[in-house]
Formats: structure tokens, C-alpha cells, sequence
């Protein structure tokens, strides 16, 4: 995976179809841990761990997260037994929008009001 075309990429499906905030940040923080680890087909992360990535006390909003990243496509995981850890599996977003014939970002010509 190519780090930058995978932000650009996500960057731009989320202002087409945006993920809550928590989904969102739980998927830069697997790019971050994914690119940290020199892009190993998959790794492995626990509940806790992913509660202190996000900063959040409650696993259910780490659990729910994580399920949006999956239904959208983005992400794959097989949930871990107690004491050991969920396999994730980070899926392209740049190779999702160019087999839907989007583009990957928008023109340089665009304006944006922030």
C-alpha cells in the first residue's frame, strides 16, 4: 500500500460518504500502525489497545467503529479470543474508488469555503 494515495483516497470518500468521527479516526489510526509496522499484510491489535488509540473508556464505541470501517469495506479483522488479540486487515480505499471509476481526488481547480 502506498501511504499518501490511501489518505488522499479516504480523504475523499469520506467528503462523499462520511463515517462517524470515531470511524474515521479509528481508521487513520490503523494506516498509522499499519505504516509504523512497514505494511504487514495484516496485524494484530487487542480492545484495550484500540480504546487508548481512540481515546475512549467504552469498548462498544471501539467495537462500533470497527464495524463501520468493516461494513463499508474498508477493513477486515477476526475477532480475537480472550486474552489474544483481533487480526485487522487493511483493504486499499485508493483500489476501492478506481474499481468504481472514481477518481482518486478532486481537480486542483476546486474551491473550497472553510
Amino acid at each position: 500500500m502506498n501511504y499518501m494515495p490511501e489518505l488522499n483516497a479516504f480523504a475523499e470518500r469520506m467528503r462523499r460518504n462520511p463515517l462517524s468521527n470515531n470511524a474515521q479516526l479509528l481508521w487513520y489510526k490503523l494506516m498509522d500502525t499499519a505504516n509504523r509496522l512497514h505494511w504487514p499484510e495484516t496485524f494484530q491489535l487487542d480492545n484495550g489497545r484500540l480504546k487508548s488509540l481512540l481515546n475512549v473508556g467504552s469498548t462498544h464505541t471501539v467495537l462500533s467503529a470497527r464495524q463501520e470501517l468493516v461494513d463499508d469495506g474498508l477493513l477486515e479483522f477476526i475477532a480475537g479470543a480472550k486474552g489474544r488479540p483481533s487480526v485487522f486487515l487493511m483493504l486499499s480505499v485508493a483500489a476501492l474508488a478506481a474499481s468504481a471509476g472514481q477518481p482518486e481526488e478532486e481537480s486542483q481547480d476546486a474551491t473550497y469555503w472553510i
